[in-house]
């Protein structure tokens, strides 16, 4: 059988972990916080908390820039 294919029930397996991990975590300040997961049928389906400045890397290229209109 194809390797990917073989692989799916473990990835879906560590989803599911991470889903539960996330789950007793609840709310974090530093933490994305998961909304919602539909786990019933495949694709498994999550609903995270809206990030307004995207991922970190945007987010700290956006304080750098700020930053830097400051200074100069």
């Amino acid at each position: 059988m194809n390797d990917a294919v073989d692989a799916l029930p473990s990835h879906r397996d560590e989803l599911l972990r991470e889903i539960k991990l996330m789950k007793q975590i609840g709310y974090h300040a530093n933490i994305v916080t998961l909304v919602g997961a539909c786990t019933v049928c495949d694709p498994i389906a999550l609903i995270m908390e809206y990030m307004p400045y995207g991922n970190l890397q945007a987010f700290l290229q956006y304080v750098s820039n700020i930053a830097f209109e400051l200074v100069n």
